[in-house]
């Protein structure tokens, strides 16, 4: 059975992260949004998901520090869609999104920010 253009699209982003291509990544966020997956589904249902399977390397020892890119590649994932969804203005008002003190991990934040903004709100992130 053929893949549609998402799961195919869904798919290419999993092996690009397995396979620590950042391009490719990049290239399969950049084919979803064309083909008009919400950006929010983009971040839920392929970054988001991707970076659960990251984890279970992780927990399982699968992956090293020295082999993780998971995260870098998620996190330039994550910029691409908020570019995205920057392009449409505010209609809603402006919320700010931080992290925790000490938080090291902004991918939550980057996530909750792209949601934030293609629901028509302008955000500030701190």
């Amino acid at each position: 059975r053929a893949l549609s253009p998402a799961q195919a699209a869904r798919a290419a982003y999993e092996a690009a992260l397995a396979a620590h291509d950042g391009d490719a990544a990049a290239a399969a966020v950049i084919a979803l949004l064309d083909a008009g997956t919400a950006p929010t589904q983009v971040i839920t249902d392929v970054i988001a998901v991707a970076q659960r399977a990251v984890g279970g390397r992780w927990q399982r020892g699968e992956w090293t520090v020295a082999e993780d890119s998971g995260d870098r590649i998620a996190v330039s994932s994550t910029k691409i869609v908020r570019a995205h969804v920057g392009r449409t203005p505010p209609t809603l008002g402006r919320v700010v999104v931080a992290c925790a003190e000490r938080e090291w991990h902004e991918l939550p934040a980057m996530m909750i920010d792209c949601a934030l903004r293609e629901a028509g709100y302008g955000v500030w992130q701190a």
